[in-house]
């Protein structure tokens, strides 16, 4: 049984009452261009709620060269479960031909 908007456990929590969170992965991430204002933009989604943003701020999954061979396990780990959304910012992603394919790795994992 999903959780609904309403319900008191949120997303993150496990509908099998394990009391475990679920894994997630992110709903938005923030891309843009190094000092174009993303860490900003993070911290100001950080003091929302009902947001919970990935720790560390960039954690560079979807560049083949950085963290991808962690591991889909090692990613969601990033992901607080206090929000009802969650997202990251990498300004690395932006970085093309640098880190090519990275746009592939996004739509086909999420």
């Amino acid at each position: 049984m999903e959780t609904s908007p309403g319900d008191p456990a949120g997303p993150g929590s496990d509908t099998r009452g394990t009391g475990r969170p679920k894994p997630r992965l992110p709903d938005f991430i923030i891309i843009g261009a190094m000092k174009s204002g993303t860490t900003s933009l993070y911290r100001y989604l950080e003091t929302h709620p009902e947001v919970a943003v990935c720790e560390p701020k960039e954690p560079d999954f979807f560049i083949e060269q950085r963290n991808l061979s962690k591991g889909l396990d090692w990613y969601r780990s990033l992901f607080a479960v206090k929000g009802r959304i969650a997202g990251e910012a990498s300004t690395s992603y932006s970085k093309y031909p640098m880190f090519d394919g990275v746009p592939a790795r996004m739509s086909r994992i999420l």
